[in-house]
């Protein structure tokens, strides 16, 4: 997500020093609301992961309740902590600056430009065992 965030801030897009409650009105709440973008690439917003597991992150109802409904545990840039709200805050900053799913963004702008056509972010289940053995053939995986 970070990499489609920087294809974003490269072309104008995006700012880091834009607050994330500017882009997603309902993240400035519970102690958001001055978390900048570039806090959230950090790490260091201060809050912590949603309580629900990573196979609802694609259900859009519930990645929003948690990026509405989750509260700043520390004060920002005080700790690092990677967490799935800063995950989909991004993912949803990326759908609001361009326009597409942040899969599809992910896809066509980082994806297929390396030659990775099989690399996907959610990639659904029935095609994983032939995606990594294709990642494998091309050197693209490790182990």
């Amino acid at each position: 997500m970070s990499a489609a965030s920087w294809i974003l801030i490269g072309e104008g897009k995006l700012k880091t020093s834009e607050r994330v409650a500017e882009i997603i009105p309902e993240f400035g709440t519970n102690g958001k609301d001055t978390m900048t973008v570039e806090q959230v690439l950090l790490h260091v917003g201060g809050f912590p992961n949603a309580p629900y597991p990573q196979d609802e992150w694609l259900d859009k109802s519930k990645a929003a309740r948690a990026i509405r409904e989750v509260a700043a545990r520390w004060p920002v840039a005080v700790s690092s902590n990677t967490t799935d709200v800063g995950i989909l805050a991004i993912a949803e900053i990326i759908e609001r600056r361009t326009g597409k799913d942040f899969r599809q963004f992910v896809h066509e702008r980082i994806s297929m430009p390396l030659g990775l056509p099989e690399l996907r972010v959610g990639l659904p289940r029935e095609y994983q065992k032939s995606t990594c053995a294709a990642l494998l053939r091309r050197g693209a995986v490790v182990g």
